[in-house]
């Protein structure tokens, strides 16, 4: 069987963080068709990046407003991957700019795709330890953030997470696919 192909694009709307580009593409019975796209201006990847505060066995999450969704939502820190820059450290530069916190490193996952019906923006996950020790709860952490940016950070016990987060969506808030599908995972 044939493979299905990009073969055009056009841009319909470019703004200052995305644009909506209409792709035409054959699929694999070789029939023309099209696809509504949104990709990423002056980016074409994004960090995800899991803090783990040991020996407290805390993740650090964060809430903030996305207007998109029209609510507060519940999010692992993460951004954009500058040009140049690899994603280890993009994903160290975001959680000190979001959270305040530094850490190491200790893996990446390779890229992959988190609405893929929507957007070909790929997203590393990387995971960074935080040494406890060193951020007591009390310390006030200095954040860098964005013109747009409201970032609220939270230490909370992995082992709590997934409660934590039902909480949050009965108070109305919202929380990422994929801390969700996270915090599930930990309770099985």
């Amino acid at each position: 069987m044939k493979e299905a192909c990009i073969t055009g694009k056009k841009t319909l709307y470019s703004g200052k963080f995305l644009a909506l580009e209409l792709l035409d593409y054959t699929n694999e019975f070789d029939r023309q068709l099209t696809w509504e796209s949104a990709v990423r201006v002056n980016s074409t990847a994004a960090v995800m990046i899991l803090p783990h505060i040991m020996p407290d066995d805390e993740l650090v999450i964060i809430r903030q407003f996305r207007p998109p969704t029209g609510r507060y939502v519940w999010e692992t820190p993460a951004g954009l991957i500058d040009p140049g820059e690899d994603p280890a450290a993009a994903a160290l530069r975001e959680l000190k700019e979001e959270t305040g916190f530094s850490g190491k490193i200790t893996g990446i996952l390779p890229f992959s795709f988190s609405s893929s019906g929507l957007s070909g923006e790929s997203v590393y996950m990387a995971f960074v330890e935080i040494d406890g020790r060193d951020y007591p709860p009390e310390r006030q952490l200095e954040t860098d953030f964005d013109e747009a940016e409201n970032i609220a950070s939270f230490r909370v016990k992995r082992t709590q997470l997934h409660d934590f987060l039902q909480d949050a969506v009965k108070r109305g808030d919202g929380v990422d696919s994929k801390l969700l599908l996270y915090s599930f995972l930990m309770r099985h």
